[in-house]
């Protein structure tokens, strides 16, 4: 009897020690997986987003400048004054919009 007693305390004390060893590890696996970001690598992250849309926001800023740039050349080309008068309505419009998408952007 003695010797039955004996391979149960073995076999449950390895069971501990198995136990604890994949306890230990399947802890620090799971303290990695949820490990908050520390300050640096949050600084580091919102530096990189904002160097992103800043450089969005220029890209688009000189796509409308273009634009503006090529309506104020075909007004300034147009002979017909009526056609000017048509044509200022329409370039209000289009930088109201302009201005829209920027704002959107910036928002």
């Amino acid at each position: 009897m003695s010797m039955k007693n004996n391979l149960l305390n073995k076999n449950e004390n390895n069971s501990e020690i198995i136990s604890k060893s994949r306890g230990s590890s399947g802890e620090q696996a799971q303290q990695k997986d949820h490990n908050p970001p520390n300050e640096k690598e949050i600084q580091r992250k919102v530096e990189d987003l904002r160097q992103k849309l800043n450089a969005e926001l220029s890209k688009l800023i000189s796509e409308e400048k273009e634009k503006e740039q090529e309506r104020t050349r075909q007004y300034e080309e147009e002979e017909d004054n009526g056609r000017k008068k048509e044509m200022e309505s329409a370039i209000s419009l289009e930088r109201a919009q302009s201005s829209q998408r920027v704002m959107k952007m910036n928002a």
